[in-house]
């Protein structure tokens, strides 16, 4: 099983520049493709999705879908037609649920981007990136290319992702998507280098313009993966023997390869455990997701109880779930010799849930202890933090459930974006076909809690530190900070 985010998704109107406007916000799409592309999410969802309805009820929902087609009467822009359909899709409260901003970029096949990213911090928007430190790190960004940075924000968080009450991560979301925004909306798909004008305000206070040059995308490889947040590593520590504090970070559960990502988790616990660090921190911020299993190993290194975990999965049965993507007889024939040669609670669930007929439902409960597992293991049995943020989401905010349920430390930062209950997973991505928007959902739920419950609100850290703006320019964490002094 795996909870695994892509990275993914305002005002009603724009200032548009004077560049070549695109198809994106430009091209009028006749209103009864829209409708058909509207009726076509609205079937996937209700056909994939175990429980839709959480948050929200469905009547709530179907009248807000009977306003859009209502809307998609008349011919309208590309632009118009995700943005509308993001509002209604947001109503779900869904983090899995949504329209890729990145696949929306990527169609629209520009030449060169302007590649930047931004930290807000009290509500104000600060340069952590600029090509070639053109704009320097802490620098209060207010306009690019005449668009104010607020405009941007404001209609980045219509496309932001959200689960249950998370309005925190929510809008930490929105700022990471600020730069894919700005590149879809308003970069130039015909030029192949612009300088284009940012207006910011330095450390004495005073506003200024500088020009940034955008990149070919053909050209530049490496600016490309920093520009679309491409992980190098899975996993990176530091350990400050001094200090007898180990950092793991954690950037994301979904490895490249489980067995190296075991490997690696194995060696930084007894590594830490020769060297007798006393302080733990396991830092998930901005980690997205991934699969429960790379989770549970982590979490098992630090879970001294011997009180079992409860995890319920359930599925409904479509033509859009897990097992859909792949060769119809393979699959068959692969989950029948697994489930002959594996007598796993897994291998006999996966296999039943297979030959259900569509539209059924079924539910998978995972009882584990990890004493259990874990007895030849070395266990860490020191003081223990764990750091997450607002894009902490999926397998993250599963990881910060057990985390808090076996009551091991301190969490510490910002609320994730899920609650303790549980959240939802497995997405697949589907196309329409008049449109070609990608459209994201889940096709699974994931309950923490034995009841069945899902809260609406989010994890809160027990300790809650807000970025500083003098430790950002200064390249200060904060959470390391804490944990120093604690």
């Amino acid at each position: 099983m795996k909870l695994f985010l892509l990275s993914i998704f305002i005002f009603k109107s724009f200032v548009f520049l004077s560049q070549e406007e695109n198809d994106f916000n430009s091209r009028l799409i006749d209103g009864e493709e829209l409708r058909e592309d509207l009726i076509h999410i609205r079937r996937v969802i209700l056909q994939s999705q175990p429980n839709p309805f959480v948050y929200i009820g469905k009547s709530s929902w179907d009248s807000s879908f009977l306003s859009l087609m209502e809307y998609f009467e008349e011919p309208r822009t590309l632009y118009d037609f995700t943005f509308n359909v993001s509002e209604w899709l947001n109503q779900l409260k869904d983090s899995h649920v949504g329209i890729s901003l990145w696949d929306q970029l990527s169609q629209h096949d520009l030449h060169s981007i302007l590649n930047f990213n931004l930290t807000r911090i009290e509500n104000k928007f600060y340069a952590s990136y600029f090509p070639m430190n053109s704009v320097p790190l802490g620098n209060e960004i207010l306009e690019i290319n005449s668009v104010t940075v607020d405009t941007l924000f404001k209609q980045a968080c219509v496309f932001a992702l959200q689960e249950g009450n998370s309005f925190n991560a929510k809008e930490q979301y929105a700022t990471d998507q600020i730069q894919v925004l700005y590149n879809l909306l308003y970069q130039n798909k015909y030029g192949i280098e612009q300088k284009i004008p940012v207006k910011h305000v330095n450390y004495s206070g005073d506003t200024i313009f500088s020009f940034v040059k955008t990149i070919n995308l053909n050209n530049s490889p490496d600016q490309l993966r920093q520009f679309l947040n491409i992980q190098i590593k899975e996993i990176d520590y530091q350990i400050d023997v001094a200090n007898k504090l180990a950092i793991i970070k954690v950037h994301s559960f979904y490895p490249q390869s489980k067995k190296k990502y075991f490997k690696l988790i194995d060696h930084f616990f007894d590594t830490i455990s020769n060297l007798k660090i006393s302080k733990l921190i396991i830092d998930i911020r901005s980690n997205t997701g991934g699969y429960f299993d790379c989770v549970d190993h982590l979490i098992n290194y630090l879970d001294n109880s011997s009180v079992s975990r409860t995890t319920k999965i359930v599925e409904k049965r479509s033509k859009y779930d897990r097992f859909e993507s792949s060769n119809f007889l393979l699959v068959n024939f692969l989950l029948k010799i697994q489930k002959l040669l594996n007598s796993s609670q897994d291998a006999k669930y996966n296999y039943r849930f297979y030959k259900l007929p569509y539209g059924s439902q079924d539910t998978l409960i995972n009882l584990y202890t990890a004493n259990e597992h874990y007895l030849n293991k070395k266990r860490y049995l020191g003081k223990c933090y764990l750091a997450m943020n607002g894009t902490s989401m999926s397998a993250s905010v599963y990881c910060a459930s057990l985390f808090k349920r076996i009551n091991r430390g301190k969490i510490i930062g910002e609320p994730c974006m899920g609650p303790i209950t549980g959240t939802c997973g497995n997405p697949t991505q589907f196309f329409l076909k008049n449109t070609r928007v990608s459209v994201l959902t889940s096709t699974s739920r994931f309950y923490v809690d034995p009841t069945f419950m899902i809260q609406t609100d989010p994890i809160f850290p027990d300790i809650y530190i807000k970025k500083k703006l003098s430790n950002f320019r200064n390249k200060i964490d904060d959470i390391h900070e804490y944990v120093l002094n604690d």
